[in-house]
C-alpha cells in the first residue's frame, strides 16, 4: 500500500501547459481584436475568390463577451 505524501508548499495541483497548435494572440481591447478578425476573414474570402474557390467559415455561437461600461 502506497502512502501519498503531502505536496510541498507552493506546489501546484495542476500544471498548466500550452498545447495550442495555432498561433494565439491576446488583445487588450475587444474592438482591436474584432477588427483583426474581420480583416483576416475578409482576406481569406478574397484569396479564395481569386482562386475561384469557395470558403467555409466555422463560427462559434453562444453568448457574447461581457462588456464593461
Amino acid at each position: 500500500m502506497k502512502v501519498k505524501e503531502k505536496p510541498a508548499p507552493g506546489y501546484l495541483k495542476y500544471e498548466l501547459k500550452t498545447f495550442e497548435k495555432l498561433p494565439v494572440k491576446i488583445w487588450d481591447d475587444a474592438v482591436d481584436a474584432s477588427r483583426h478578425v474581420a480583416r483576416s476573414i475578409a482576406l481569406a474570402i478574397r484569396q479564395r475568390q481569386q482562386e475561384g474557390e469557395k470558403i467555409v467559415l466555422g463560427l462559434a455561437t453562444g453568448m457574447p463577451p461581457h462588456q464593461s461600461v
